[in-house]
């Protein structure tokens, strides 16, 4: 046993969906929560985590503003973000750790399919989980896989 076992999990942690009741909260808030908790739990490692967000943005000039409504002149789009990629990146004791946030009854799109291949393929860790504990869990089995590299690192 070693320093890091409470963290790691040195009792095998229950497989992913199991004895874990349904997340009913929208995805945003169930990774606002993984966050959080990303941060407190894996800490005492050393870690670093951060929110992925991919999207489109407006820009133009502006000609009229009201309460809700923005009118722009000469409006072009600006996508920001790789599409696929993980609501959730970090590392934790430089395993690169991508995480994908669903709720009960959110799918995969085609993209991230295909960032979690390549993600792999690379060396990265991508784990898939619809609640909070999942999420742990994940990084818990993931360090615990590699436990000799990650632990040999000297400080």
């Amino acid at each position: 046993m070693s320093q890091f076992d409470d963290i790691l999990g040195a009792d095998e942690p229950a497989p992913i969906g199991h004895n874990n009741p349904p997340d009913d909260r929208s995805e945003k808030a169930i990774q606002n929560d993984a966050l959080v908790e990303l941060w407190r739990v894996f800490m005492p490692l050393g870690c670093f985590w951060w929110r992925e967000n991919t999207g489109t943005a407006w820009q133009g000039k502006k000609v009229k503003h009201d309460k809700d409504v923005l009118v722009l002149a000469e409006a072009r789009p600006i996508k920001f973000g790789l599409e696929g990629i993980a609501d959730i990146m970090g590392q934790v004791r430089g395993l690169a750790i991508a995480i994908e946030m669903k709720d009960s009854v959110g799918r995969q799109r085609k993209q991230q399919k295909l960032f979690e291949q390549a993600w792999v393929k690379a060396g990265g860790v991508y784990i898939l989980a619809r609640t909070v504990p999942e999420a742990i869990r994940g990084v818990q089995r993931a360090l615990a896989q590699r436990r000799v590299e990650s632990l040999s690192i000297k400080s």
